[in-house]
């Protein structure tokens, strides 16, 4: 027997099903056992009970991290787009499988342990990156994932190190500027209904890179020293209001700098909370998804209704 593993994601088949609509929909959901079997005529099934699963719990108390979640989706708008399927090869189906795996269980604890909930949707796009390659020189990996040591280069009595040192660093650095590559390129617009300007996060392309860039040296700080992300990224957004009508939801931290539990931020180093991040993950992922469409484009975030009352 071979060792066969690089499609596993823990679940089964139901389990795939229930995370791909999560993605899709961008709704929290999962799959259960079988509790009733449709065979022959007998519309109302028989009742079964086989592939239990444990039932999952969810922390509802105060505000909620990604609001949208909790509102109405349509499916017909929503799941048309997994027809694309059969025309997908098997290395790109798996790539997105897993991604939403990752993506349904971040939804799904973005509540209790935000946090979490960050690392995991960076994973989900480090996911469908494995699959999708971009390009970049090692000085351009080093200059994304470590601006101040190439500055530090550049100034220094030996600037022609710059190149060698970008090439023995470049397995290090690689990851950051594969990350930020797919974000940028796959981006999706901003959300229908926003709040006040000064409570938006800015989706120019230069202010997206270094974002980007930003939010995956806090995945590694977090992974690789215990740091975990930021606590006024973990906060839940607030609500402010549009008129007489549309209730919008904040996108980034409120203040110029956070002082809690013995640490300190600055917004420069926050520039985003859970629920935009969210926002812009399943949109890259989807739109990447649909860019593999050969017939024509897909429309992944057209199931999105209106925003919170």
């Amino acid at each position: 027997m071979e060792n066969d593993f690089e499609h596993y994601h823990g679940g089964d088949y139901l389990d795939e099903m229930a995370a791909l609509a999560s993605l899709f929909l961008g709704r929290r959901l999962k799959a259960g056992g079988v509790n009733r079997e449709f065979r022959g005529e007998d519309r109302f099934g028989r009742p079964s009970q086989f592939s239990g699963k444990p039932d999952p719990h969810l922390m509802l108390e105060g505000r909620t991290q990604i609001p949208r979640l909790a509102l109405p989706v349509n499916l017909n708008a929503g799941l048309p787009a997994l027809s694309t399927f059969p025309d997908r090869t098997v290395e790109q189906t798996n790539a997105l499988i897993k991604a939403a795996r990752q993506y349904q269980q971040a939804v799904w604890i973005a509540d209790s342990d935000p946090s979490l909930a960050w690392l995991m949707l960076v994973s989900a796009i480090e996911t469908a990156v494995q699959e999708w390659s971009g390009k970049a020189t090692p000085v351009e990996q080093l200059e994304l994932a470590f601006p101040e040591l190439v500055k530090l280069i550049q100034e220094s009595s030996s600037p022609e190190l710059l190149e060698p040192m970008a090439d023995i660093l470049k397995q290090l650095t690689r990851s950051t500027k594969r990350f930020v590559d797919f974000m940028q390129s796959f981006p999706p617009p901003p959300p229908g209904t926003r709040p006040e300007e000064w409570m938006q996060f800015s989706y120019d392309p230069s202010n997206m890179k270094k974002v980007f860039s930003l939010i995956y040296g806090h995945r590694s700080m977090s992974l690789h020293r215990g740091t975990v992300f930021p606590l006024p990224m973990c906060e839940a957004p607030r609500f402010g209001r549009q008129g007489d009508e549309s209730v919008t939801v904040h996108e980034r931290p409120f203040g110029l700098a956070t002082t809690s539990r013995n640490a300190s931020w600055k917004i420069e180093k926050t520039p985003m909370l859970l629920n935009t991040f969210e926002h812009l993950v399943r949109g890259a992922l989807l739109n990447w998804w649909a860019s593999l469409d050969q017939v024509g484009d897909l429309d992944p975030l057209g199931c999105e209704p209106s925003q919170p009352n």
